[in-house]
């Protein structure tokens, strides 16, 4: 589904493309604003930037799919597949951070939807249920059902998200993308404890966010 040898993610091209013509041509025309292409361009390296992580597998952990800061932990009604109580942790992805998504846990890929919404800012509780998203149903090869749902936030307004339902994920395999600030829920069964705390910094495929009737050190 993805190539990690890319060390920006393939979505970025287009914007570096045309970032880098605006450069060229800005410079032509007077240095300062040919200076202000070219930060824009670097922005543009600097946001799609796609940096190689182990992939992890463990059929008792689950690993940050994103980039950022944790902003909720607790359990809550699931309401994209099961409409049930599960537990969610909440990661919040500032314009500064990696957005390349990757999965939490392996498995294959049984649900997929899209729903449409608004854009609010997304570390707003009610962007979970509000906002533009795109959710996934995973069951782990462990026969756990682990649902990460990407949200656009109120800058972000493309969400890319490759998996299709019978696909089979790997732990830390890049699955999607969201441009420009946004925020990735990850709902998960009671035989999981978290392990991570609020205002938590993780990393996608690095960071162990939560282990099956443990905490992790």
């Amino acid at each position: 589904m993805t190539q990690e040898k890319n060390f920006i993610a393939k979505e970025g091209y287009i914007f570096l493309l045309i970032t880098g013509i605006v450069a060229v041509v800005l410079f032509v025309w007077h240095v300062f604003a040919g200076v202000v292409g070219a930060v824009c361009f670097l922005f543009c390296v600097y946001f799609f930037r796609n940096p190689p992580r182990l992939k992890p597998y463990a059929l008792d952990q689950l690993t940050a799919p994103a980039d950022g800061r944790v902003i909720f932990i607790g359990r809550v009604i699931e309401n994209h597949f099961f409409n049930k109580p599960m537990q969610k942790i909440s990661i919040f992805m500032s314009p500064f951070n990696v957005h390349v998504n990757r999965a939490p846990m392996t498995g294959e890929v049984m649900g997929k939807r899209y729903c449409r919404g608004v854009f609010l800012a997304a570390f707003d509780e009610r962007a979970g249920d509000q906002n533009e998203r795109s959710a996934v149903l995973l069951k782990t090869d462990d026969g756990d059902d682990i649902v990460f749902v990407q949200i656009a936030g109120w800058f972000a307004r493309r969400i890319v998200s490759y998996p299709e339902r019978g696909d089979r994920l790997l732990q830390g395999q890049i699955f999607g993308l969201i441009r420009f600030g946004s925020r990735m829920d990850i709902y998960f069964p009671d035989t999981f404890e978290p392990a991570v705390v609020l205002k938590q910094k993780v990393s996608a495929g690095r960071t162990v966010i939560a282990a099956k009737g443990k905490q992790v050190s």
